[in-house]
């Protein structure tokens, strides 16, 4: 075991962190990126291959809980201590999204999947997960080059039981 790269930001912990998917088509040199929210409510993209942060947006008021890109890598989903996810654009730096539906719950878990609208009768060619601390999961249909974002349902889970 070897450490190749490390970045350090001041005064922040790193709360979470995901690695950029393989784009499905290459343009030029391949690069390797991580994304990783912060204490702060900071996230910060940063290029193993050059050994730099190249981008520093700040779409959360407090600090992060999960992050993941989206399943083609355009589309940052963060979520924070609040329960709030945001959507943002790691090209332009903008945030396009603030969803509440977990609003007061911390996120604790954001995942994509690949799946065509047509599997499942929606709209969409990204399908994604977010879950929070108060054990719900909302389940949603993405087409971030329509600028589309829907929430198809919801999923709770019980408690587990106390001592008996």
């Amino acid at each position: 075991m070897e450490l190749v790269v490390q970045f350090q930001v001041l005064n922040q912990s790193c709360q979470c962190l995901a690695w950029k998917p393989r784009p499905v088509v290459a343009w030029g040199a391949e690069s390797q990126h991580v994304v990783a929210g912060y204490s702060d409510g900071t996230i910060r993209v940063f290029s193993i291959s050059r050994t730099e942060m190249e981008l520093k947006m700040h779409p959360h008021s407090v600090a992060l809980t999960a992050i993941a890109y989206s399943t083609d890598g355009e589309m940052i989903l963060s979520g924070g201590k609040d329960g709030l996810v945001a959507v943002s654009s790691p090209r332009t730096g903008m945030t396009i999204h603030i969803l509440a539906d977990h609003k007061g719950s911390p996120i604790t878990v954001l995942q994509c999947t690949r799946k065509q609208y047509r599997d499942f009768g929606v709209e969409g060619g990204e399908l994604w997960l977010a879950t929070s601390s108060d054990r719900r999961v909302s389940i949603w249909a993405s087409d971030w080059l329509n600028d589309k974002c829907e929430l198809l349902d919801w999923l709770s889970f019980p408690a587990p039981a106390g001592p008996e």
